[in-house]
């Protein structure tokens, strides 16, 4: 098949269009991904952002990085509630404030889900809650908190 100037133009032109963008893509990503992904004092969490020095002052670090874990055995919750457990982890050097991420035991039930928080120093407390009435699975929970400060 022949193909007109104007078909062999339009495919050189669409072609390098593509090529052009492709390296455009990859190096944005290099850029992303590139220089120092830890700094004096910490990990620096987001994309980079020169200086980096700056990016780090917003807090966009972690210096900590911490955990614990206690047996937990929560009481039936009438819904709609949420309720503090009266067990809770000690995290060694949490402070309130930092963000803190639970490690339930096993699938949480369908009508409940539980969070944490650092309530005091080295102390994560875990909050429950229940959309319909009924009991949090018990066993082994795990707080790992981050903090930035």
């Amino acid at each position: 098949m022949k193909r007109s100037t104007k078909q062999v133009l339009l495919v050189a032109v669409v072609g390098a269009a593509a090529l052009f963008g492709l390296k455009a893509y990859s190096e944005n990503l290099e850029n992303l991904f590139r220089g120092p992904v830890f700094a004096k004092g910490g990990l620096y969490v987001g994309p980079l952002s020169p200086p980096l020095v700056s990016a780090a002052a917003n807090g966009n670090k972690m210096t900590n990085v911490l955990g614990g874990s206690a047996s937990i055995t929560p009481g039936s919750i009438t819904a709609p509630l949420c309720v503090d457990q009266a067990t809770t982890i000690t995290v060694t050097g949490a402070k309130v404030g930092d963000t803190c991420s639970l490690g339930p035991p096993a699938a949480e039930t369908a009508s409940t889900f539980c969070q944490c928080y650092v309530s005091a120093a080295n102390v994560a407390t875990v909050r429950c809650c229940a959309f319909v009435t009924g009991t949090p699975t018990s066993g082994t929970y795990y707080a790992r908190t981050f903090s930035s400060q």
